[in-house]
Order: C-alpha cells, then sequence, then structure tokens
C-alpha cells in the first residue's frame, strides 16, 4: 500500500505538521492582500499597481492557496495572524523585515 495521502485534508495535515503551516506568499501577492485587507476593491487594486484584474485574481487565487484560505477576507486574516502583513494606522501593509530597513 502507498504512503501517499488520499485526499487533499490528507495532504494538507502532512504539509502543516512539524511547527504549523509555512506560508510562502511572494512580495507581490503579500501587496495584493494588504491592498485588499485596506478595504480597496480587486479592480482597485488593479488600478493603483497597473496590472489587469485578471492578474489581481491570479495573485489573490495563489494567497488563498498558499495559505488554505476559502476567502480573500479569510486569507487577509490569516496573513495577518501570520505576520506576513501587519497593521499600520489602521492600514494593512506588507511586513517588512527590520533588516531591509535603511
Amino acid at each position: 500500500m502507498s504512503s501517499r495521502p488520499s485526499n487533499r485534508f490528507e495532504r494538507r495535515a502532512k504539509r502543516d505538521v512539524g511547527g504549523g503551516r509555512q506560508t510562502r506568499l511572494s512580495p507581490r501577492q503579500t501587496e495584493v492582500l494588504a491592498l485588499l485587507g485596506s478595504g480597496l476593491t480587486q479592480r482597485e487594486v488593479s488600478v493603483e499597481l497597473h496590472l489587469t484584474t485578471e492578474t489581481i485574481r491570479t495573485h489573490v487565487r495563489a494567497a488563498r492557496r498558499a495559505l488554505g484560505a476559502r476567502t480573500v477576507a479569510h486569507a487577509v486574516a490569516l496573513a495577518l495572524d501570520e505576520k506576513a502583513l501587519v497593521v499600520d494606522r489602521r492600514v494593512v501593509v506588507p511586513a517588512v523585515s527590520r533588516d531591509s530597513v535603511t
């Protein structure tokens, strides 16, 4: 019998073992989630970043998948919880490592 997980829940459980979920959001995914978390719509984010709405949808979908989120709001909440995003003066912004600030 194979040791391969038989369904997506078992695969997720195996991935989450050993210290919790490891998010690997790209800088763009983090930026898009931060703007959405600040209250912008996907259309407004696309204008702000000079990207198509389809590209924004792709970044959102990838971020949701990486975080295991069902909705955009859930993805923003998980990213905040995992310190990928921070709230700065009631605005959600990407978390920046202190080492990269000059």
